[in-house]
């Protein structure tokens, strides 16, 4: 009985697994750049051209699919910062134009 051969499993295979893909340096660096852009404009200007340009790296194969969430959030992020660059550009020449109107016909 002790020679008895207990019947083993035959070794698993697995077809099509293997570690996770992380995302690309360029599409965090994007999201993090869109996020610090909305407390500091110019950020997002380079938020919007590296996500844009990491999407397409992906689109084309050469970057990993793992990172187009954050590539296209950092884009977003991106866009929105630089429309809020432009708005504030506006308001603050509105200003310097319109605060000397004021003040020179309250006299």
């Amino acid at each position: 009985m002790a020679d008895e051969q207990q019947p083993t499993s035959p070794p698993q295979q697995t077809f099509g697994t293997s570690a996770p893909e992380s995302a690309s340096t360029q599409a965090i660096i994007a999201l993090v750049l869109g996020i610090v852009g909305l407390f500091c404009n110019p950020f997002g200007i380079a938020a919007w051209i590296i996500g844009q340009k990491e999407r397409n790296a992906i689109k084309r194969g050469e970057s990993p699919e793992a990172g187009m969430g954050l590539a296209t959030a950092g884009w977003i992020l991106g866009i929105i910062d630089t429309v809020l660059l432009i708005l504030s550009i506006l308001a603050g020449m509105i200003i310097l134009v319109l605060v000397p109107i004021i003040l020179s016909g309250a006299r």
